[in-house]
């Protein structure tokens, strides 16, 4: 006799397999429309060309006449895209004169630039002109951009450049060096101060060789394959021991001082890995402020008419001036032209208020200083984002928040500006008078998991924190959730501030991506459809998105592999086949006081899409206990398959089968090209079997 098994709507993971009966339990690229399950859309690379680093803000806009931009911040720097080009658009920070700057080494393509007090770090920009050939180095390899590779000390670094030098020199002549903003980290490091760090101190920009031969303790050198990229003299670390060195050659440490910060002298066998430790923050010491490039690199980022105004998170805050083309770097906002010299030269967040339209600095430092505080909020006067001295005159204005420690991040809604500290949600409003900005305590003891994981959707902020996902619609509202505990127990909370919201409208969605407990970059997600009040959870490495605009009429997200793609476009992962599965929970018959058996499947799956034959594996799992040390196991996989002439229709194949068990589930999946597939129910051809 044939039983018709219709699955409940949504992902439900809260409870065991058996005690979501009748429910699905898992998924992978798929969502939930009108109740049923089917395949999420494709996607395809927007163009051919990369950037640099790996992006974690995405934002469009469409100028007056007509030109169509994306704002793409990366770790390394911020682009203007318009058309399928990444335009470099990243702010400078310094500008130099030198005089024979480039030391060259003899069959090697690493050179020591020389320039005091250069305040760079490893991996920053510095584009030279100017310079002649040095040592068999033809000019055009110093005449361009280069990144850093190692930091020697603040008036000394190396880049690599294309040939060999075939000779030892100094020179380069009278050479102009223009330096980047600071890059920033693809991670997140925790705080700072006693215990901060990893036990027994930090390394950052870590520099390593290995030793050669057996090094004995007490010896005054070190001997390892190579000593390149290592500071003039400072400190390594082989093993647990520390050892400062006065000098090097290369391939030795000497003038050596063994066993420090009280670490053990140690005889060190051949092999053993040899790091700078110059970093080294040692037990019973406080670690120091994190440098720029230590930092996970976040940027808030808004529109100020066809303009941009962009800001490194706890960094500076610049602007990009439309007018100027998209090969002119942005400014910072202090030094733009007009600008009365009192803007804000570093904040958490940047955005402008939809009324009045204020720049406002969230975490912004004082007028007149240049300490940030954390809970200082600041904006400019009223569209003009060049007046910030608060005067009768105009309304510019501040106000410090009292709740919390810092200010996490903020989005703005259609009539409020929500703001997040450590511990509160505040609503800031325009008032229109002299006060400009009304402040208000929504929330006490809600906070949110980064600066990003909130996004503006169905005329509500959907958000989470570090336990719950949310909604506020003028008060905040804890969402249902049937994955909560799966989700937030597999965030890799170490780089908690990778979380970011997406909105797809089209489909009456909000997911969150994440970073999964064994990973530390964003591999997986979990969605939302607020109309059904379903949820799904899948993989996927995004690390930014931005939903339909004026730009583009897909969703783009952008990939670790430096690509920015066109979300729900074809059916496949680029040219590629996309796996997609959906997995049902335990069934049985009885409460399982009786064996099934499964004599004849029918699945209910509308293909679609293509001319071509489309198939699907339907794996059956049995178990005969619930117990979780009782997983279920594949008992029998079928490919329910379509001919040609099938295609846009429901199939109508049978599977026959002879499966016995008590319990038994179902994964529905699909691993080729060109497929999209809506799934029905499934109708069973079952009987009792008995009790063993």
């Amino acid at each position: 006799m044939l039983e018709n098994v219709q699955f409940k709507p949504g992902v439900i993971k809260e409870g065991t397999r058996y005690s979501n009966e009748g429910g699905w339990y898992d998924s992978d690229k798929v969502r939930f429309r009108s109740g049923f399950p089917e395949k999420i859309g494709g996607w395809e690379k927007r163009g051919s060309n990369t950037f640099q680093g790996i992006c974690r803000s995405l934002n469009q806009w469409a100028a007056i006449d007509g030109s169509q931009y994306i704002g793409v911040g990366t770790n390394l720097k911020f682009y203007v895209s318009e058309g399928e080009a990444y335009n470099d658009i990243t702010p400078t920070r310094k500008t130099s004169s030198l005089t024979n700057p480039f030391t060259t080494v003899n069959g090697s393509t690493l050179v020591t630039v020389t320039d005091a007090g250069h305040n760079a770090g490893q991996n920053d920009f510095v584009t030279f002109s100017g310079s002649g050939a040095v040592g068999g180095v033809p000019a055009a390899d110093f005449n361009k951009e280069h990144q850093i590779v190692t930091i020697i000390d603040n008036d000394n670094y190396t880049i690599n450049v294309a040939t060999s030098a075939s000779s030892a020199v100094n020179g380069g002549g009278s050479v102009n060096a223009v330096y980047q903003i600071n890059t920033g980290s693809v991670d997140y490091t925790a705080g700072v101060g006693f215990g901060a760090g990893f036990f027994g101190g930090t390394q950052t920009g870590v520099q390593s060789t290995t030793t050669t031969g057996t090094n004995n303790a007490g010896s005054s050198t070190i001997n390892v394959v190579s000593t390149a990229g290592f500071t003039v003299t400072g400190t390594i670390l082989i093993n647990e021991e520390l050892i400062t060195y006065g000098a090097l050659t290369a391939t030795s440490f000497t003038s050596c001082t063994r066993g420090q910060s009280g670490t053990q002298d140690a005889t060190h066998t051949a092999g053993a890995i040899v790091q700078q430790a110059d970093t080294f923050i040692g037990w019973g010491n406080a670690a120091t402020s994190l440098t720029d490039g230590q930092q996970l690199r976040l940027w808030g980022k808004d529109n100020f008419g066809e303009d941009l105004v962009f800001n490194v998170n706890n960094g500076g805050v610049y602007y990009w001036d439309k007018s100027g083309g998209v090969s002119a770097p942005a400014v910072a906002l202090s030094a733009k032209a007009g600008a009365d010299g009192f803007a804000p030269t570093v904040a958490t967040q940047v955005l402008v208020s939809e009324l009045g339209k204020h720049v406002i600095c969230l975490g912004a430092n004082e007028q007149g200083s240049s300490t940030q505080d954390p809970m200082l909020i600041r904006w400019s006067d009223t569209e003009n984002p060049n007046i910030w001295q608060v005067l009768n005159e105009n309304n510019a204005g501040d106000y410090r928040l009292s709740s919390g420690s810092k200010i996490i991040g903020g989005i703005k809604t259609r009539q409020e500006i929500l703001i997040w500290t450590d511990t509160a949600l505040y609503a800031m409003t325009y008032s229109g008078t002299n006060f400009v900005f009304n402040f208000s305590l929504m929330d006490e003891g809600t906070s949110i998991l980064s600066p990003n994981a909130a996004i503006n959707a169905n005329n509500g902020i959907f958000f989470a924190d570090s336990e719950n996902f949310y909604v506020y619609t003028g008060s905040v509202q804890t969402l249902p959730c049937s994955v909560r505990n799966y989700v937030f127990n597999d965030i890799n909370m170490s780089q908690r501030y990778k979380v970011f919201a997406a909105r797809n409208e089209n489909f009456n969605e909000v997911s969150w991506f994440y970073p999964s407990a064994d990973s530390t970059e964003v591999n997986r997600y979990v969605t939302y459809n607020y109309v059904e009040r379903t949820w799904a959870v899948g993989t996927m490495d995004r690390t930014a998105w931005d939903d339909v605009g004026t730009s583009v009429t897909n969703p783009i997200a952008a990939g670790t592999n430096n690509y920015i793609y066109n979300q729900e476009t074809g059916d496949d992962d680029d040219g590629s086949a996309m796996t997609a599965y959906i997995e049902s929970s335990d069934i049985d018959i009885g409460a399982g006081n009786q064996m099934m058996f499964i004599r004849r499947i029918l699945p209910d799956i509308y293909f679609y899409g293509t001319s071509a034959s489309q198939d699907m594996n339907i794996i059956v799992k049995v178990r005969d206990y619930s117990s979780s040390l009782n997983p279920p196991t594949t008992d029998q996989t079928f490919t329910f398959q379509t001919g040609a002439s099938n295609s846009g229709s429901t199939g109508s194949q049978q599977l026959y089968s002879r499966i016995r068990s008590r319990q038994a589930a179902f994964r529905f999946e699909s691993t080729t090209t060109g497929q999209q597939w809506r799934l029905g129910g499934v109708r069973l051809d079952m009987k009792p079997d008995g009790r063993r």
